[in-house]
């Protein structure tokens, strides 16, 4: 699944994106994950990892 804004980072130069939501939203940690998204370090100083969840991708070149 390739989302719209995953098109238009990657048409822009991007190589990778980033989100975070929290741990007890789990449809868009679902929805994040069937995406290809995968778990990451808080890219957020002093974000609390008992709360926040942070994912990235790496984009496909091909898309750009």
């Amino acid at each position: 699944m390739e989302l719209c804004l995953e098109r238009h980072a990657a048409s822009r130069g991007a190589t990778r994106i980033m989100l975070e939501t929290g741990r007890r939203n789990t449809a868009a940690l679902a929805l994040y994950h069937r995406a290809g998204y995968l778990p990451c370090p808080s890219y957020v100083a002093g974000r609390d990892a008992r709360v926040n969840r942070a994912m990235t991708k790496l984009l496909d070149s091909s898309s750009r």
